[in-house]
């Protein structure tokens, strides 16, 4: 699909290997479509997400890839479907962060198997500021 900023494109088609026709959004006129907005367009390439595919990279200069959204060991997680997606496994939230923010992932789990928030217990409003045996890690509580 392709995107003009604020502009849309409501449908694509290809007129040959290098130009594309956008049709714009409702009651927008070619007139209103700025020469910034052209210039900053992109054309993204079109992923099958029922096959697990999300698209990445996509900007004005590249068309970006389709990669198999799989699911990630434990201790990471895959952002897949989000349109700043990497792609790439990345570790939970975890390191550095007080008590409250930490995530895990014990499992492998499937392509949509996200972190969640570490079990918090004992101490003042059950902050885990007495009782904390050991600490959550991205891979376990």
């Amino acid at each position: 699909g392709a995107s003009m900023g604020p502009f849309g494109c409501t449908a694509t088609s290809w007129l040959s290997d290098s130009a594309i026709a956008c049709k714009l959004a409702a009651g927008v006129l070619s007139g209103d479509v700025s020469l910034k907005a052209i210039r900053g367009c992109s054309v993204c390439r079109v992923c099958l997400p029922q096959n697990g595919e999300t698209l990445v990279g996509c900007t004005n200069t590249s068309a970006g890839f389709c990669v198999k959204c799989g699911a990630c060991p434990p201790g990471e997680y895959r952002d897949c479907g989000s349109a700043s997606s990497s792609g790439r496994c990345v570790a939970c939230p975890n390191a550095n962060l007080p008590r409250d923010k930490r995530t895990f992932k014990s499992s492998s789990g499937g392509r949509d198997t996200q972190c969640t928030s570490c079990t918090l217990c004992g101490g003042l409003d059950q902050n885990a500021t007495q009782f904390e045996g050991a600490r959550c890690m991205p891979d376990r509580d």
